[in-house]
């Protein structure tokens, strides 16, 4: 089973990509707000633990806009044969 074929014959499987997406996009949001003037008013947050977060988080927010991209993608079709030729 492809991925386009899962995504499209199985609603709980978009919903949770959907909503996966959504999570990391609000996770996101919150590692950057806790940077902040890149403080480092918190033990154990440096600006560098969450410039990789958000690397990190990015990267996984790739591969879900990769998964709904492949969904998408028209695959090609095999040209018929013709027994004329």
């Amino acid at each position: 089973m492809s991925l386009k074929t899962a995504l499209r014959q199985s609603r709980v499987v978009t919903f949770a990509l959907l909503a996966a997406s959504v999570w990391t996009i609000l996770t996101m949001i919150q590692v950057y707000r806790s940077l902040g003037p890149l403080s480092e008013t918190v033990p154990g947050q440096t600006w560098a633990s969450g410039v990789v977060g958000l690397l990190v988080l990015a990267a996984l927010l790739g591969l879900f806009v990769y998964a709904f991209a492949e969904a998408g993608d028209a695959q090609p079709q095999p040209t018929p044969f013709s027994p004329d030729e």
